[in-house]
């Protein structure tokens, strides 16, 4: 019996399959050398996935071998450009400021460690070519790792013949939230076919042989705060959902027709019921503030937060079950940062949800997170139904609830807040969503401050990664978890035991019940495109699962 590979595989080849999120196009370099004994291979290959994906190969798609040292090097020279040292740097800003991380903490250094760990294979979808480690690769045959991150890395040649890479994942994406939605489409669907591939080309022994090995602990990713975790994930963990659902619904037809009509936003892949509906963000547009603040204030960034990162904000401090509802109601949103000569930083959020109820879920879990986050390090000094503000170490912050928007302001004294906020207030918003869901519940009443924060509550997890059976289609939504229209899909690390079977009349549509929880950090732009050696799957052929590991953290 056949019984596939455990989401958590999936979600670690996620990790190294990211090895370039943040670099807007691979470099060139002078090492590569082709792979003269591997054309055959990578032939059969290709012609393999093709079958699987019914797509025609168009043309060759040539293999360069580099050491692993050289291969990181190539990749690595982006981190270092202009561009690419002030998008981080900004990003550092905006953790700090919002306190997902302490100040100094190193997101450029984080990505080289990702790189040096992970990295494996990358498609360059500029030259059109798959470069790989030397590593992995043994008298013209590839290890079964190699193997299976080939067929991954031919997907993406496939995808970028027949839909153009670059129109999906252009280097100067609309937003971030775009631009995570549409790298979940294109990874998502190459996990996917991967793991197909796998299943009906890999030989038994080796599936046998990765499926008796233990998931390694990552270090480097694991130590990262959950929202660089969670958003370098979410393309791979979340995509691969996303692809499978729309696979079992309608087949590789209906994946091509995403790739025609790609998701507009995170939330359309967390709940793709919203992306056939053809519900569609609501465009919010924060005008250039700092000449109305005066002094020396400077925009460094205006984009788009999205269902995701909002969801992983609150996370650390509400728990998942309530940063999930919290931010599931997400209809869309904007944010700037800006900063003076001085240092000083502001950062203020304007967020639209579907109905009033859902803009005070969102709300009352932020008014509840800064108590748990900062403890005996916060004050509130204003508390009123639908308006808080506290003192915190360097910043005022203040959530302002008005029908179904809440307005998000941290700034450096109470009078810069007081302006921004009232900058901010003139934010221009789109028309609503094409298909709105209905209301799910009567509207929540904004909650009334209390003297005490709520204890954060604890992700539910399963420590049991398996297996797991097919959803039923979106069109009939029965099994539990299974999205329903207007209701969010229920996100967890792993699936329960009971989805850890599945017949081998299932094996190319299964879908599992969760997804793992996702997806490098705010609006740092650029694609991921490089790959790393594979954690080991269940045995395919034997029905053996691994053994228990700790789940990730949530």
């Amino acid at each position: 019996m056949t019984t596939g590979f455990p989401v958590r595989f999936a979600a670690r080849l996620g990790v190294i399959i990211l090895a370039a999120f943040f670099l807007v196009v691979i470099s060139r370099g002078a090492w590569a050398s082709p792979l003269p004994q591997a054309d055959t291979l990578v032939a059969e290959i290709q012609q393999q996935v093709a079958e699987i994906r019914g797509l025609e190969i168009k043309s060759e798609t040539p293999a360069r071998l580099l050491p692993r040292s050289a291969l990181v090097q190539r990749l690595g020279r982006e981190l270092n450009t202009d561009t690419s040292v002030r998008s981080f740097l900004t990003s550092q800003m905006l953790l700090e400021v919002l306190g997902v991380t302490k100040r100094g903490y190193d997101l450029r250094d984080l990505q080289q460690r990702l790189l040096e760990e992970h990295t494996l294979a990358v498609y360059d979808f500029k030259d059109r070519t798959i470069y790989a480690a030397a590593e992995a690769f043994e008298g013209g045959d590839a290890d079964v790792s190699g193997r299976l991150v080939l067929a991954h890395e031919l997907t993406h040649a496939l995808q970028d013949q027949h839909f153009s890479l670059q129109r999906i994942l252009p280097a100067e994406p609309e937003n971030s939230d775009v631009a995570m939605a549409g790298r979940a489409l294109v990874e998502g669907d190459a996990m996917l076919t991967m793991r197909i591939w796998g299943r009906q080309f890999l030989r038994p022994t080796d599936k046998r042989n990765l499926g008796n090995e233990t998931t390694p602990a990552d270090p480097v990713l694991d130590d990262a705060p959950l929202l660089v975790e969670g958003q370098t994930l979410f393309p791979y963990d979340a995509g691969w959902v996303f692809a499978q659902l729309l696979h079992q619904d309608g087949g590789y037809e209906a994946v091509n027709r995403a790739f025609a009509r790609p998701p507009r936003s995170t939330e359309q892949i967390l709940h793709p019921e919203k992306y056939q509906a053809g519900e569609n963000p609501v465009s919010v547009t924060i005008a250039p503030i700092e000449q109305g603040l005066g002094g020396t204030w400077k925009t460094l960034r205006t984009d788009v937060f999205g269902e995701l990162v909002l969801r992983l904000l609150l996370q650390p401090s509400a728990g998942f079950p309530a940063a999930e509802s919290a931010a599931a109601g997400w209809g869309g949103d904007a944010y700037t940062i800006l900063e003076d000569g001085d240092g000083r930083r502001i950062v203020a959020l304007m967020t639209v949800w579907d109905t009033e109820g859902d803009a005070a879920e969102m709300f009352n879990a932020f008014a509840e997170s800064i108590p748990a986050e900062y403890v005996a390090n916060q004050r509130r000094t204003i508390a009123q139904a639908g308006l808080g503000r506290w003192t915190i170490p360097d910043y005022q912050v203040q959530a302002l609830k008005t029908d179904n928007t809440v307005r998000i302001v941290y700034a450096p004294d109470a009078s810069t807040l007081e302006q921004v906020d009232v900058l901010i207030s003139a934010a221009r918003i789109g028309p609503s969503s094409p298909v709105a869901p209905p209301p799910t519940a009567p509207p929540a009443p904004v909650i009334p401050p209390t003297p005490t924060p709520r204890p954060p509550t604890g992700t539910p997890t399963n420590e049991n990664d398996g297996d797991f059976e097919a959803l039923p289609p979106l069109s009939e939504p029965q099994t539990p978890g299974a999205a329903t229209p207007g209701t969010p899909r229920p996100v967890t690390a792993t699936p329960s035991p009971a989805d850890q079977q599945e017949s081998d009349e299932d094996d190319e549509t299964a879908v599992p019940a969760f997804a793992p929880a996702a997806t490098g950090t705010p609006a740092t732009g650029g694609t991921p495109r490089a790959s790393a050696t594979p954690t080991p799957p269940g045995d395919d052929d034997e029905g053996n699962t691994p053994p228990n590991e700790p789940t990730r953290r949530q």
